[in-house]
């Protein structure tokens, strides 16, 4: 066994991140446009807009997508038209609907091995009301004990309650879960200081930002490429 496999094996509950860590936004089918497209931004400005200025879409505050990417978006250009703004709104739920219906076959394989292994899995996610809607259809959701996400209980990692409210659900010790993500939103070190052991899986986010690949690795136990590492495949 690797040293990531015996930790992992010495740890009843695992906790994991989402999107860039289970599935991503950027492997979207090509006839479906990114958002920032629609809108006529630039990608970097509009990531921008929805990891740093965002809080009140991703804890349920804002939670019709029409209003939150107006916001944003008229933050950017405050000449976009209402029709531009309903054309990106409609796109992106298309795009996560595709990103959650189709989950790469191989972490699917990881969840149900770990499941065999008598490992208790929740998934923890930053995500909008209208991100997190296909959930129930996505072929993860059988295989996940909870899902906690911020919008629904109104906070969002990195922050610690969220956490705790995941590590209650679950009935765990932050000693016996583990926490595996890309490191997006620092959600490594937020997992950490409680005491859950982390995990960065780094293959998706070396494609979309490889500089803060570096950065989240200092919050990390244990690093993996891909999700099927944690099971020795």
């Amino acid at each position: 066994m690797t040293e990531v496999e015996l930790f992992i094996d010495s740890r009843k509950y695992l906790f994991f991140d989402l999107f860039h860590t289970l599935t991503s936004l950027e492997s979207e089918r090509p006839e479906i446009p990114p958002t920032s497209k629609i809108l006529g931004v630039s990608r970097a400005a509009w990531n921008e807009q929805l990891l740093e200025r965002s809080r009140d879409r991703l804890t349920g505050v804002l939670r019709d997508p029409v209003e939150f990417i107006g916001m944003m978006a008229r933050a950017l250009d405050p000449a976009i038209s209402d029709e531009r703004i309903r054309e990106a709104a409609r796109h992106r739920a298309m795009r996560f609907e595709h990103t959650l219906l189709g989950i790469p076959p191989a972490n699917l394989e990881t969840l149900a091995e770990l499941r065999r292994r008598g490992k208790r899995l929740c998934l923890v996610s930053n995500a909008a009301v209208s991100e997190a809607a296909p959930w129930p259809r996505s072929p993860l959701a059988p295989l996940f004990d909870e899902a906690v996400f911020s919008c629904d209980v109104g906070t969002l990692k990195p922050e610690p309650e969220i956490y705790r409210i995941s590590l209650a659900r679950m009935g765990a010790s932050a000693e016996s879960s583990a926490f595996i993500g890309d490191g997006g939103s620092g959600e490594l070190a937020g997992a950490r200081g409680l005491g859950l052991g982390t995990v960065i899986a780094t293959a998706v986010a070396r494609e979309i930002w490889p500089e803060r690949v570096e950065a989240s690795r200092a919050e990390a136990d244990y690093e993996i490429a891909r999700l099927p590492e944690l099971v020795g495949r």
